[in-house]
């Protein structure tokens, strides 16, 4: 259990606000059998207003775009509850997970007109919710010779504003393969980026692909390797509100090899594992600790 407080005041309007909340955190362990566990974790956080979206001064941003603070927003709270089994098969490990967000009163973005012009402002809007549902197996094909892995994420969120209700669900995840024979290891990899919603604007970072052929030898590893040998890396965004509706893309032919050589140098005594749970988000199972 823990508490936060959160203070601001403007001096040229006098106007701010104080807040105390709490932040209570939550996590259980339950293992059924060696080869399965089951983890649950809450946890809560809080997010202050910043000076640019309190800051009553107007600033122009082009032609007729405007940005006004709103200095009666209120500090916001995020609730996140998530479920993870992890599971170890023969030649086969994973994780399978649902994970619940919600922010009630979260600050987004409110665009309205105001004579001829379009203003940017900000609320502690209707709410933000989410759920999200992810398969992360890997796979061993060929015992020490082929390896798949790869994360499957579904994700379905509801964002509502003053005048405004608006619905997002994809799919997205990644997927790897490596074979390894020989000091040789040849690895690809996709990545297809998840897309969020949050106000009146839908995300996503980059769709990216790579493919590699690295060997060792000794302390030394050699590589070779190529960015997007396949698609077009992507990242952009999508506004969705109704005064001013626009996508953008980052979208590139960067197909750009590349030579990598590294050595690893070691002295003094090394450490001696040890394996812990420790009191850490839903993403962490255990850290490893050593003594000299």
């Amino acid at each position: 259990m823990g508490a936060q407080y959160t203070s601001f005041n403007f001096r040229e309007s006098d106007q701010g606000n104080s807040s105390w909340n709490l932040r209570p955190q939550f996590t259980a362990t339950y293992r059924p059998a060696d080869h399965s566990q089951f983890r649950l974790n809450f946890t809560t956080w809080q997010s202050a207003p910043s000076l640019a979206e309190t800051n009553v001064a107007p600033q122009q941003i082009d032609g007729f775009q405007w940005r006004i603070g709103n200095p009666e927003l209120k500090t916001s709270s995020s609730y996140m509850l998530t479920l993870r089994y992890n599971f170890t098969l023969p030649r086969v490990n994973g994780t399978f997970g649902v994970r619940a967000f919600t922010s009630p009163d979260a600050i987004t973005p409110r665009l309205f007109w105001s004579e001829d012009r379009l203003v940017t402002t900000y609320e502690n809007s209707r709410g933000l919710d989410n759920i999200t549902l992810w398969l992360a197996p890997q796979v061993e094909i060929v015992p020490e010779w082929l390896m798949l892995s790869g994360t499957l994420q579904y994700r379905a969120e509801r964002m509502r504003g003053k005048d405004y209700k608006l619905y997002n669900h994809n799919w997205s995840g990644d997927v790897s393969v490596m074979l390894m024979h020989w000091g040789f290891t040849l690895t690809g990899m996709y990545r297809r980026a998840q897309q969020d919603l949050w106000g009146q604007t839908i995300s996503w970072g980059e769709n990216i692909s790579m493919i590699e052929l690295a060997y060792n030898w000794k302390n030394w590893e050699f590589g070779a390797g190529m960015l997007m040998p396949f698609g077009r890396y992507d990242q952009g965004s999508k506004s969705l509100n109704q005064y001013n509706t626009n996508e953008s893309h980052m979208r590139l032919d960067m197909r750009i090899p590349y030579i990598q050589i590294s050595y690893n140098l070691q002295w003094g005594r090394q450490k001696r594992g040890a394996h812990k749970l420790i009191n850490a988000d839903a993403n962490v199972d255990q850290s490893s600790a050593g003594s000299r």
